[in-house]
């Protein structure tokens, strides 16, 4: 638990209480989650950040995408592993990785009919998550693909950010 500050109301601390039980939380997220204005979560925020209890992690420019998080330090890894999980179809991508952590190793095809599109965007979205370092791609053959999750160190420190074991 997060040692709260005295001077404070209840919705400052309801906001941390979000962001600490919703690791890797959204801005717009937080303005569901807390049935507050826009404004008065920004002031909550800004208030914590310089209290120390939260941190901002801006990871991508041009999708506008920023975490709010209670961890202190984010490895560049995770990082570069958050935006390329994040931004357009972020949908797909996490349900290619639920797969791969549930399913194991799959061919490419198989992936694309399991999670309900064709192999090409199967593909643009595998690409991007190999360059980050989240997946692996083994060539069986000409035209044959295995995908699999590339296991380590990413997955607890991601895992905490994000809510989400793998």
């Amino acid at each position: 638990m997060i040692h709260r500050h005295p001077k404070v109301d209840s919705k400052f601390n309801e906001i941390v209480d979000i962001i600490e039980k919703t690791p890797g939380i959204s801005y717009s997220e937080i303005i569901k989650k807390s049935d507050t204005s826009s404004s008065n979560v920004l002031w909550h925020i800004n208030r914590a950040r310089k209290l120390g209890l939260i941190v901002r992690v801006k990871i991508s420019h041009r999708h506008q995408v920023t975490f709010f998080s209670t961890k202190k330090q984010i490895s560049d890894d995770s990082r570069r592993i958050l935006t390329s999980l994040y931004g357009r179809n972020k949908e797909i991508k996490f349900h290619i990785l639920d797969i791969l952590r549930t399913q194991g190793p799959m061919r490419r095809v198989h992936l694309a009919k399991n999670i309900g599109v064709i192999p090409n965007v199967l593909d643009w979205h595998v690409k991007l998550l190999q360059n980050s370092g989240v997946v692996k791609i083994e060539k069986l053959s000409h035209n044959s693909s295995l995908i699999s999750i590339n296991e380590g160190k990413w997955m607890d420190e991601l895992a905490g950010l994000i809510g989400t074991k793998f």
